[in-house]
């Protein structure tokens, strides 16, 4: 079974590459980093002598890869014939005013920042704290955080000189203190691919490895910053990089490893609590106009015991992959529905942007890539703010004009 995954994602990836002359497809940044990441499993479970992939594992990821691809692929024919393909070669940025709103939602959101670490802080580590995340991540700047995450995307894309690339990172760093990790790498994926997709760049194999290497120098920036933090002293101990490598060789393996199991022992019933978390989104939208009664956490809070490790102790993440969280709280008939609509949807998104090359169009389709991307850590839709974010960039999209050449 093994092999014939492997078999499926070459498949994928060559008839992707052909039809579409590219290799920035849903269907191919659902299923290649998926495997890439299950080889190092495999790798993985053979060195720590733990429990290996089983057939009820692999068999599940292929079906749903294929029911991914196949979905992709029936959506893109619909949409040729339907509204039918464009030959323009035009490109749109948004107004100045647009451009501004940008920095100012970021410089606002860095004030908020200010205010609370000024006023709520009496040592600096308090800030990696949940209470003052939470105090930072909610309220009025839940949406100046969003309007700055669309304007980091953006000012990588069309960024031309240093002042763009600056506005770039100041849009950034409103959501990067809050050092939630999967939101980071999101976005900097999403803005390199937005940025090769608009520009037309040819991608390398060079290139791919640069953005690897940049991934994992991210990932690991913050855990040093959250050692650091508490003692400086720590710069230069062995142990600091020691655990860092650790982190990170268990992070990539810890969701996949984790579906393993829990596909393996059959013990679903451990999820039944998490169920409505994959609907969050929609059922929070629900609360928030009082036809529920309460917020839906978008968290699964249910842990699995993956290795005790000598460095890191006893591993227990919640998370379970992008398929793992879909099957374990809902089912297959479910899982595999949901599976399609967000192909669908995602590959609608790409339709969009090739028909008509609008820039938030671009945006959009790039950021549920990056969900994509990393779908072999967690399923990454379970946050209300993807539902703000398609709401915002679609009124963007009025704001947009073509950019001189």
């Amino acid at each position: 079974m093994f092999i014939l995954l492997i078999a499926v994602s070459v498949f994928v990836l060559c008839f992707d590459r052909v039809v579409n002359k590219t290799i920035i497809t849903p269907s191919i940044f659902f299923v290649v980093p998926f495997t890439g990441v299950i080889i190092i499993q495999k790798c993985w479970v053979d060195l720590n002598h733990t429990l290996p992939l089983s057939f009820e594992y692999l068999s599940t990821i292929v079906i749903f890869f294929l029911t991914f691809f196949f979905s992709s692929l029936v959506t893109t024919a619909v949409f040729d014939i339907s509204i039918g393909k464009s030959n323009t070669k035009s490109k749109f940025e948004y107004s100045k005013k647009i451009e501004l709103f940008f920095i100012f939602s970021a410089f606002f959101s860095l004030l908020i920042f200010l205010y609370l670490y000024l006023t709520e802080v009496k040592e600096i580590g308090e800030i990696v704290q949940d209470e003052f995340q939470n105090k930072y991540s909610s309220g009025v700047n839940f949406y100046f955080r969003l309007i700055s995450l669309i304007g980091s995307v953006y000012f990588i894309t069309i960024a031309k000189t240093k002042k763009d690339y600056l506005k770039a990172i100041l849009c950034i760093i409103p959501n990067a203190i809050t050092l939630v990790k999967g939101i980071i790498l999101i976005t900097v994926l999403a803005g390199l691919v937005s940025r090769v997709l608009y520009n037309r760049i040819q991608v390398k194999i060079s290139d791919i490895l640069k953005f690897i290497l940049i991934s994992l120098l991210l990932f690991s920036s913050v855990y040093f910053i959250e050692i650091i933090i508490w003692n400086t002293s720590e710069i230069s101990n062995y142990h600091t990089y020691s655990y860092i490598f650790n982190k990170i060789s268990t992070y990539l393996v810890s969701g996949p490893q984790s579906f393993n199991i829990n596909i393996t022992n059959g013990d679903f019933y451990r999820f039944k609590d998490d169920s409505l978390a994959v609907f969050a989104p929609f059922l929070n939208v629900l609360a928030k106009f009082n036809f529920l009664d309460a917020r839906v956490d978008s968290i699964v809070h249910t842990r699995t015991v993956i290795i005790d490790n000598k460095v890191l102790g006893n591993i227990e993440p919640n998370i379970n992959t992008f398929i793992g969280t879909l099957v374990i709280t809902q089912g297959y008939a479910i899982s595999l529905l949901v599976t399609s609509i967000i192909a669908s949807f995602t590959t609608f998104l790409k339709c969009l942007y090739d028909r008509y090359k609008r820039t938030s169009y671009l945006i959009i389709y790039t950021l549920f890539m990056g969900g994509l991307f990393f779908s072999w850590f967690d399923y990454y839709f379970m946050q209300l703010f993807w539902l703000y974010l398609i709401i915002f960039t679609f009124i963007l999209s009025f704001f947009e004009k073509k950019a001189v050449s």
